[in-house]
């Protein structure tokens, strides 16, 4: 056994936890090792246990069971529902494991704080699974602001744009399509965003103030004719993209995205052959049989991944309800504005309706301005030099990894942090600042007022 590998203590083994974290370690077992789980789902925990040689005397139900015992392991992973975060992280933090925490950290401010507190209290690394900030897209903007390429910042306007299909797996039909049992979506998704702002203005924010649109699939606007479930002959079935028999058994939904021209048409090739062979799939049905996708979101649905497994699943749980009859409260979109105490002002737009899942960015400075694109298959960066009146393309090499290599660079600074090699990226006093803001603008739009933000 190498003696620079961690070992690692998983709570919470869903999609993050399996196919984020779990994979991590099995193609870095030099550096990370799980050796136990907590999990309530008997089956997931099971199969992570398999995959991880796990006995069963390290197989647990719930996260007391697994934190009962004195510390045995070197980090805990906190990948439960948002809601359950704060119990196990205080838990794991006084039994002195160092943390990585799925985000949002907590849904309210006074466990954010509590969290972070903990941490410095104990003294113990505690990392926020911000992963934008470790991929080298957000990276590079960050370095050239820093470069004083484009002055001093005036303004920061970014886009959150979400694609409907992936919107109404989530906040429509999935775990946060009620925002008083889970999170606003605000938080849950926005975080990350601003995060990077907050990164990019290097200042505290004092005032927020925030619009939103309630849910437009909403039963008033369900199609006539269309029953509860997409499984029970919906005769809108080919004209309505929120299909659930399109979306997670023939998934479909990359047809949309091809794009046929130059280049672009070769990236989406490879990323589609490399990342789901559903290249094959799209262009010759038959091969559908021999090739099928089973990667998220179609994973989350079932363990029984046959077409079988999947059509019972949408037959009896939540993800093959017709998007009209789900009883969602989560907002269809939400604009921000920001107010930084050095004067910057920002904006953060949020939506669930896009055609294509992309953040876009513009920062504009007293030098230049800065303008950035970050989707699946496409980034890119240019910079406007208003002093020489010229501008800068920069563009990044195709990958493969999943949030532009951000999980895998997260996942490199923790095991550093831990061994003491480095200090993490990013600490959990600042990553809560985009908390802070989140739940400001969750409050500003529904009291219809500015809020400001006092430093906690």
């Amino acid at each position: 056994m190498n003696k620079n590998q961690l070992k690692a203590i998983l709570i919470g083994a869903g999609d993050r936890g399996i196919n984020t974290y779990g994979l991590y370690a099995l193609n870095n077992p030099e550096d990370l090792n799980f050796i136990a789980v907590a999990e309530p789902n008997p089956d997931r925990r099971a199969s992570f246990s398999e995959a991880h040689k796990i006995p069963e005397e390290y197989q647990f139900s719930d996260w007391e069971e697994i934190l009962e015992k004195p510390k045995f392991a070197d980090i805990s992973f906190i990948a439960t529902q948002d809601q359950m975060h704060e119990g196990p992280a205080i838990k794991a933090m006084e039994l002195g494991y160092h943390v990585l925490l799925e985000k949002p950290i907590a849904t309210t401010e006074e466990a954010c704080k509590h969290i972070v507190e903990t941490s410095e209290r104990e003294k113990v690394v505690l990392m926020i699974a911000h992963e934008l900030r470790y991929a080298e897209f957000f990276i590079k903007i960050k370095d050239i602001i820093d470069s004083g390429k484009i002055g001093e910042i005036i303004t920061i306007n970014h886009y959150l744009n979400f694609h409907f299909w992936a919107y109404a797996h989530g906040f429509v039909r999935g775990n946060w399509n009620n925002r008083d049992e889970t999170t606003p979506m605000i938080l849950a998704k926005a975080c990350h965003d601003f995060d990077l702002i907050c990164w990019y203005a290097g200042v505290q924010p004092i005032k927020v103030s925030s619009f939103a649109r309630g849910p437009y699939l909403s039963p008033e606007n369900k199609p006539e004719g269309a029953p509860d479930r997409c499984t029970d002959g919906c005769p809108h079935a080919d004209t309505c993209q929120y299909n659930a028999i399109s979306i997670y058994l023939n998934f479909v939904q990359p047809r949309r995205e091809l794009i046929f021209s130059g280049n672009k048409m070769l990236g989406y090739f490879v990323r589609l052959s490399i990342n789901h062979q559903n290249i094959l799939r799209l262009l010759f049905p038959p091969a559908r049989k021999h090739l099928p996708y089973r990667g998220w979101p179609i994973s989350v649905l079932t363990d029984d991944l046959s077409d079988e497994g999947i059509m019972k699943a949408l037959k009896e749980g939540p993800y093959g309800r017709c998007v009209y009859a789900c009883n969602n409260n989560q907002v269809a979109a939400q604009v921000n504005n920001i107010e930084f105490e050095n004067g910057i002002v920002a904006s953060l737009t949020m939506h669930g309706h896009s055609t294509k899942n992309n953040r876009r960015i513009r920062i504009d400075g007293t030098k230049g301005s800065l303008v950035g694109n970050f989707s699946e298959g496409e980034m890119q960066i240019t910079v406007y030099d208003q002093v020489e009146g010229t501008y800068e393309p920069i563009k990044f090499k195709f990958k493969v990894e999943l949030h532009g290599g951000g999980d895998l660079r997260l996942l490199n600074t923790l095991i550093a942090a831990v061994r003491g090699e480095t200090e993490a990226y990013t600490k959990a006093r600042e990553s809560v600042q985009s908390h802070f803001i989140s739940l400001a603008a969750d409050r500003s739009a529904r009291e219809g007022k500015v809020i400001e933000i006092k430093q906690k």
